[in-house]
Parts: C-alpha cells; sequence; structure tokens
C-alpha cells in the first residue's frame, strides 16, 4: 500500500562491480564463509534486523516471517479488516521496470509482491541450492530477481540468515517451503504422492497430478477455503531498497523502506506434463498467493500511518510477472 507521503529526490550514482560486493565490501564466496563475514543483529527485541559486512555499512533487513493466508487474514481482522482503510480502491496497470519502482520515494512503505519460488528464493532451476549463493540473481532478468536484488540485505538475510527447523539460514536439506502445510492437509504423503517440491519448485507426474484433481474434485467449498488458507507467503517487512538497475545504482536514501511478499505460481512447465493437469491447483494457489498479498499490504498500510477510519487515500500496488 502506498501512503500519499512527501516526496524526497533519492540519490542514484553508478557502482562498480557486483551488487553483493558493492554492498558488503567482499565478494560472495563460500556458504559458511559469506555467513561469518555478515553480521546480523536487533537492535531491539522487536526491531527490524541490521546487516553488516567487513565494509561496516549497515542496512535495514527488516523482519522477515512466513505467515498462512490465515493468519495475515486474522491480523488484519483484529485491526478492523477491510474496512480499517475506507476509501475506494484503485487499480491502475502499470509498465515498467520493478526496481526503479521499488527505488521511487513515491513509492516508500508500498508493498510488492515478487515473483519467487515456494523456499522465497529466486532460482533459475529445481537444482540450484541456497550454497549457490545469491549474487548470481542478476543474471536472471525477470521481475522476482529484480525485487530481491534492489533489496540486496533482505536477500541475503532469506538465504543465509532465515529460521529454518530452528537452525539459522537455508541448505539444500533445508529449506522453506510454504506449500508445506497446504501440501499434508491434501493429503500429499508421503510427499510426491500428488507431486513434491525441490528447490521450490513443484514437479508432479501425470498420475500424480491425476489423483490430485480427483481429490481436490471431491472437496466442497468449505473445505477448498480451508485449504486455500494454509497456503505461507514470505512476508519481508519494512526492507531496505540499496540499488536499482540490477545493482548498477545505488540507492543512498537509508530511509527508502518497502515490504515484500514472495509468493509462488506452481512451476507447471518443468516436469513436461500438460498444463490443464496442474490446472486447478495452480489456480487454488495463486488465487490465496494474490489474497495474502493484498491482506499483507493493508497491515503494511496500517502499520505505517494508515488508521481505522483515515480519510488518507490509499492505494495498493503489486508489481507481479508469473
Amino acid at each position: 500500500a502506498i501512503l500519499a507521503l512527501p516526496v524526497r529526490h533519492t540519490k542514484l550514482v553508478p557502482t562498480m562491480g557486483t551488487w553483493f560486493k558493492d554492498l558488503f565490501g567482499f565478494p560472495e564466496g563460500g556458504y559458511e564463509e559469506t555467513q561469518s563475514r555478515i553480521h546480523v543483529w536487533q537492535e531491539t527485541p522487536d526491531g527490524p534486523s541490521l546487516m553488516q559486512g567487513p565494509n561496516r555499512r549497515t542496512y535495514q533487513a527488516g523482519h522477515f516471517s512466513t505467515p498462512s493466508l490465515a493468519e495475515l487474514e486474522a491480523a488484519a481482522d483484529e485491526r478492523g479488516g477491510r474496512a480499517a482503510l475506507q476509501g475506494r480502491l484503485q487499480v491502475r496497470n502499470v509498465c515498467g521496470e520493478v526496481s526503479s519502482l521499488l527505488g521511487s520515494p513515491e513509492n516508500r512503505h508500498a508493498t510488492f509482491q515478487a515473483a519467487s519460488q515456494f523456499n522465497c528464493l529466486e532460482y533459475i532451476g529445481p537444482e540450484v541450492k541456497p550454497e549457490d549463493g545469491v549474487t548470481g540473481y542478476e543474471s536472471d532478468r525477470t521481475q522476482g530477481p529484480a525485487c530481491s536484488v534492489a533489496c540486496g540485505p533482505a536477500t541475503v538475510f532469506r538465504n543465509y540468515f532465515a529460521q529454518v527447523e530452528g537452525c539459522v539460514g537455508q541448505r539444500c536439506d533445508r529449506q522453506l517451503n510454504n506449500l508445506r502445510e497446504l501440501s499434508k492437509r491434501l493429503g500429499n504423503e508421503p510427499e510426491g504422492r500428488f507431486f513434491r517440491v525441490l528447490g521450490g519448485y513443484t514437479l508432479a507426474k501425470d498420475n500424480g497430478l491425476c489423483a490430485l484433481n480427483a481429490e481436490l474434485d471431491s472437496l466442497g467449498d468449505e473445505a477448498r477455503q480451508a485449504l486455500r488458507k494454509e497456503l505461507r507467503a514470505g512476508l519481508h517487512e519494512d526492507v531496505q531498497v540499496t540499488s536499482t538497475n540490477w545493482g548498477k545504482c545505488r540507492v543512498h536514501d537509508e530511509e527508502q523502506i518497502v515490504t515484500q511478499v514472495f509468493g509462488s505460481a506452481c512451476s507447471v512447465s518443468y516436469s513436461r506434463n500438460a498444463p490443464r493437469l496442474w490446472e486447478p491447483f495452480a489456480r487454488l494457489v495463486l488465487s490465496a498467493s494474490y489474497e495474502a498479498t493484498l491482506w499483507a499490504a493493508l497491515l503494511t498500510a496500517l502499520r505505517h500511518g494508515g488508521k481505522a477510519g483515515s480519510r488518507r487515500d490509499l492505494r495498493q500496488q503489486l508489481p507481479v510477472d508469473h
């Protein structure tokens, strides 16, 4: 959500070298070495995560969580739900490069949906792993990696410092899976009965998808809605925008803060199945992902100045590319 805030001009200057090295003062190397050279801390228990490399530049890496659609809706309901923000919803189709939107002062405190995988990372294929690092995101010229490079410290946090199964950082055998609870509720056990998730990608055989569709067909409306509400999204709140144009132009304004929601569509083409076999499940997942983003945007708007009953003009801006 975008608040009507005073516009401050953001200074952009060309960068040298890779975006990762420019941020932290050293090139990304092996997983353990890279993790050990970056310091992450919070100044208060409820404060955002801060991040610093050997060059001693401090960045705001925000708050990262993976709430379910049900949890986001409940949190919004506690704040007044859909009625918390008055005024008419406006929809605009915007054509442009997403990092320039992230870096625009007009979009400070906006919520952006980023096309991602179910592990909240940006992989070009299911065989990629967290140990491969994040510098290479700049070679994948799509919307999700553009969002991630623009908010580099937050991206480093999700790869190297996110809590997974009680441990710090994602690894090849320990990754976030925002489909896990939905998958269990659906009866996808053992994993692979209907589909499996590898590197954040959904993979399946034709017979598994046929069985999945039969299961979905057997569900009533109430059960289908309950299933949707199990989907989780990567919510990275109040993260610092550090660059635009794939790291080539640094954003020096430390107050250029946004919220990003990392949602994923089903990877329909990677198993070479007929798209129609994926369609029922893919539609359910995608609609839940969009709804989760809208609830997150409402909560962000309230956190940054929107109040119940406020007449301030608020707009939802959700650049997406699936």
